[in-house]
């Protein structure tokens, strides 16, 4: 399965000055490197195989969402709409 590289700190508003964006990058990494040790057969529970959390496909993407977050376009497109008012 292919990772979406993509950070929602990227569009965020608070980006620069944001006091969680390093705990927030560590979290991620760590989900997105998460590991699930599987037995390679049933009656072979020492013998085990490991796969990464987002190579199951039967499971949803974990997603991290940072309750602070506040897309940046939403102040631009604010920005306009007040500039258009003026107009």
């Amino acid at each position: 399965m292919a990772e979406n590289k993509e950070m929602l700190c990227e569009h965020c508003a608070h980006r620069e000055i944001c006091k969680f964006k390093d705990e927030f990058l560590r979290a991620t990494k760590t989900v997105n490197e998460t590991e699930v040790l599987l037995p390679i057969a049933p009656d072979q529970a020492y013998t085990v195989r490991s796969i990464k959390l987002h190579d199951i496909s039967w499971i949803e993407p974990v997603k991290l969402v940072c309750k602070h977050y506040q897309c940046q376009n939403q102040y631009l497109a604010k920005d306009a709409q007040n500039l258009h008012l003026l107009l």
